[in-house]
């Protein structure tokens, strides 16, 4: 690694979760979620 190379990159996050095969043979993804939660987020689960 270099520690004097900057690398610019942008404000939020990245999560890669792939879709997979279910027992019918459809693909599916792991979770789903719609626009608002993914700008506002969900209740916490207690």
């Amino acid at each position: 690694m270099d520690s004097n190379a900057l690398i610019n990159t942008l404000k939020g996050a990245f999560m890669n979760l792939p879709k997979y095969r279910d027992a019918n043979g459809n693909m599916v993804a792991p979770i789903t979620i719609d626009f608002e939660q993914a700008f506002n987020g969900i209740p916490r689960f207690c």
